[in-house]
């Protein structure tokens, strides 16, 4: 046989590999990805409220042991405490600019009881702007540590319940 007369063809090569669908290893990253961000974001929150809640926790000691401190003057520190606590626990629209009794109800949500709008929490309300008071900083704090405590782990978005 002789070789010029054999028909002979060019080289062809295949057809480009598209870009759709991927491989499964690019569908393993990309479910991994999405996985890891899932991750982050849930341990941002929950561990932003645990570091809320330490803080207050260690502001509220500090408060205490703080000498030369009126009662008056505690319980306004105490206040102020507590704002910052909920401004950055909760959405600044929704504390803001709550006041009086409307700040008190939103302060026993998280309770599930009116120890704010009517128990010890009342002195929030008049005792700051107070020269002298009968009343005594100490139920105030062990509410407020009872505050803390019945906080949900993760910083809240929409503020407490029914708010």
């Amino acid at each position: 046989m002789d070789s010029a007369s054999l028909p002979l063809r060019d080289f062809h090569l295949p057809s480009p590999v598209g870009w759709w669908p991927p491989g499964p290893g690019w569908w393993i990253v990309f479910l991994l990805a999405i996985a890891g961000a899932s991750m982050v974001i849930w341990c941002r929150k929950r561990f932003t409220g645990l570091r809320i809640k330490k803080q207050a926790m260690r502001e509220l000691v500090e408060l205490r042991k703080t000498p030369g401190l009126s009662d008056s003057e505690r319980i306004g520190l105490l206040s102020a405490l507590i704002r910052r606590v909920c401004l950055s626990y909760y959405p600044r629209a929704g504390v803001a600019a709550l006041t009086g009794k409307e700040w008190l109800r939103f302060l026993d949500q998280p309770l599930g009881d009116s120890s704010f709008s009517t128990g010890p929490g009342l002195a929030l309300l008049d005792v700051p702007y107070r020269q002298d008071t009968d009343v005594k900083p100490g139920r105030l704090f062990a509410l407020f540590e009872r505050w803390i405590g019945a906080l949900p782990r993760r910083v809240a978005r929409n503020g407490p319940k029914g708010s």
